[in-house]
């Protein structure tokens, strides 16, 4: 299948920005990003919120793309994005 093939919708667009956006993340700052998110309650925070704690973005899509953390695909990824474990 090529690229042109590909279905233009906001779940792709969401999924191939994350996947960029992780190539510099790795597992042990997941993990760490997941605990973050773990120890907000109830379990749930945005995106600029963990920009405000110093976490990387790379790591942020890494946690969201491996599946270590969960956001809603069907919306525009902004900073206001929810985020939850």
């Amino acid at each position: 299948i090529e690229h042109a093939q590909l279905p233009n919708s906001l779940i792709t667009q969401n999924l191939q920005y994350l996947y960029h956006h992780s190539l510099a993340g790795s597992e042990s700052s997941a993990q760490r990003v997941r605990q973050l998110v773990s120890d907000v309650q109830p379990n749930r925070t945005d995106l600029q919120t963990l920009i405000d704690m110093d976490v990387a973005t790379s790591d942020i899509c890494y946690a969201i793309f491996q599946g270590y953390l969960s956001v809603n695909l069907n919306q525009k990824m902004t900073l206001s994005t929810h985020i939850w474990r």
